[in-house]
């Protein structure tokens, strides 16, 4: 797996989901509970025209977005400092269309990026033993 190129699909999808959820949200038919898909104005933009809309006002919390990284991805050996930096330095620089078409979420990963986590309870502690008195 290469890290690099999974933390930017990882960010790609990030970026992807609040510009869905920035487009849903701003509505005028869904504020005004206007039943018709028709008129709907995020029925009518697609993804690309979405993220060219909403991209600016995205919301990208770095360093907490590297620590659910390396839990869903179990890649604990990566240098924090470094991703982070790479981080910034790819959502300066990316346009909608450079994440739209580059690639970064895939067949591969999918699943990884859009799945359920699985995550177990914590167990609880073992129960002291009383000792017996004779």
């Amino acid at each position: 797996m290469d890290c690099t190129k999974t933390w930017f699909g990882f960010l790609s999808a990030e970026i992807i989901k609040q510009c869905i959820e920035l487009c849903d949200k701003e509505c005028p038919a869904c504020k005004n509970g206007i039943l018709s898909p028709l008129l709907h104005y995020h029925n009518e933009l697609n993804l690309r025209e979405k993220m060219e809309k909403y991209i600016s006002r995205t919301v990208m919390d770095l360093p907490k977005l590297f620590d659910v990284f390396i839990i869903r991805f179990g890649v604990y050996s990566l240098d924090r400092d470094q991703f982070v930096n790479l981080g910034k330095n790819f959502i300066n620089f990316s346009t909608p269309e450079a994440i739209f078409y580059g690639k970064y979420v895939n067949y591969e990963n999918d699943q990884a990026l859009y799945g359920e986590i699985e995550t177990q309870e914590p167990a609880e502690p073992p129960k002291k033993r009383k000792k017996k008195t004779i």
